[in-house]
């Protein structure tokens, strides 16, 4: 069983609108990073490819415009075996990943492994500078979404979360 983070994808305006989805791959200064789904990204104006962006751990002042949610397709194109377990899946070093730009009242979930802390119904998150993993804290002060249930499907828990 894997330790990497799921997310689900309630109800993104990227999931309709195109325009709210970017291709990425992470980096962390020059070196390539492995990132879960269900991280944060900063998304860049750089683009390494025709159509793929360079995307950073966060910055200082991001929002939701540079602002990205990793939630790649469980794929892994190395293998014979089309798809994994969803909790093996990461998005590794150097492969593009995708990323979803939020709008307020986006809705989407997480797992446990996604998180710096334990969310709860009420609770609020944000990602800090040099971070991909959403922070959990109390008040809405910096924070651009709020965990608004708790469910569990099968054997995982998910967090569902609001954006501001």
């Amino acid at each position: 069983m894997g330790n990497h983070a799921i997310v689900r994808l309630d109800r993104l305006s990227g999931t309709v609108d195109g325009s709210k989805l970017a291709s990425v791959r992470i980096f962390n200064g020059t070196d390539p990073i492995e990132v879960d789904n269900g991280n944060f990204v900063h998304i860049t104006t750089d683009l390494i490819d025709r159509e793929v962006f360079k995307a950073t751990k966060m910055v200082s002042g991001d929002d939701k415009v540079t602002l990205g949610l990793v939630a790649s397709v469980e794929i892994d194109p190395t293998s014979r075996l089309k798809y994994n377990d969803l909790d093996d899946f990461t998005n590794r070093a150097g492969t593009v990943a995708r990323v979803y730009r939020l709008e307020t009242n986006d809705i989407f979930s997480a797992t446990a492994e996604a998180f710096d802390g334990t969310p709860a119904d009420g609770k609020y998150i944000s990602v800090a500078a040099g971070e991909t993993k959403m922070e959990v804290g109390t008040t809405a002060t910096g924070a651009f979404a709020e965990c608004i249930a708790v469910e569990t499907v099968g054997r995982k828990t998910f967090y569902v979360f609001k954006v501001l």
